[in-house]
């Protein structure tokens, strides 16, 4: 199959598998982790095609986010919002990066500070503008929307309620996102088909034109 784009749903840098038990990172160590970003940057970078690129929950405290835009502005090729639009190869192209709300903070002792709350009901406004007035794109985000493909291992549903509300009203017509990589799948709500994208290793081939999968090493 001709590739003509790439999209990474973000996590990109080496975490254990259960990153939010302190004790999976003993003996790990930050260079290695900093190797795994940039190695990954400059392998999907080589192609030599377009990439749109999420962050993830990964390195986001503002010492490592510093880090992470250095390394990803060194490839003219990746494409990287917080929440905006991209129009490539005649398509219309949604990023909404990583959000916390109240449900789904990864510590259960943690709280939303009343920044993040103003900050999230900004993105909100912003994401259902985007989708409004850009009917037919294709929505990238990290977190999963709520109550699709969002089960975490415990069993609880930890997806976005922010990105479901605006989805109801104004859907695209592709949804692909990650975060619960242990809820990888698909499913579809009316006309728009929800991806949730796994994680290392796992990938789709998918024909936007068609809007079906053309290849996957873990979707029929």
């Amino acid at each position: 199959n001709k590739i003509d784009l790439i999209i990474c749903v973000g996590d990109i840098p080496y975490s254990p598998e259960k990153h939010w038990l302190k004790e999976s990172w003993k003996g790990v160590k930050y260079s290695f982790t900093r190797k795994s970003y940039v190695d990954y940057l400059d392998k999907i970078s080589s192609y030599g095609l377009p990439v749109l690129i999420l962050r993830g929950n990964m390195w986001t405290s503002m010492k490592y986010r510093r880090k992470a835009s250095e390394f990803i502005g060194k490839n003219k090729n990746i494409i990287n919002k917080w929440t905006g639009k991209v129009k490539v190869l005649g398509e219309t192209f949604i990023l909404f990066d990583v959000l916390w709300e109240k449900h789904n903070l990864l510590l259960e002792s943690k709280k939303l500070s009343k920044s993040e709350f103003l900050k999230n009901n900004r993105r909100e406004i912003r994401l259902k503008r985007l989708l409004r007035e850009n009917k037919n794109s294709i929505l990238i985000t990290h977190n999963p929307p709520y109550r699709i493909l969002d089960k975490n291992y415990a069993g609880k549903r930890v997806g976005s309620k922010i990105i479901r509300n605006v989805m109801d009203k104004h859907p695209p017509k592709v949804s692909f996102f990650g975060h619960i990589h242990e809820a990888k799948g698909k499913k579809k709500i009316g006309k728009t088909w929800f991806f949730n994208c796994g994680e290392r290793g796992d990938y789709i081939i998918f024909d936007t034109d068609k809007n079906k999968i053309l290849e996957s090493n873990f979707l029929r």
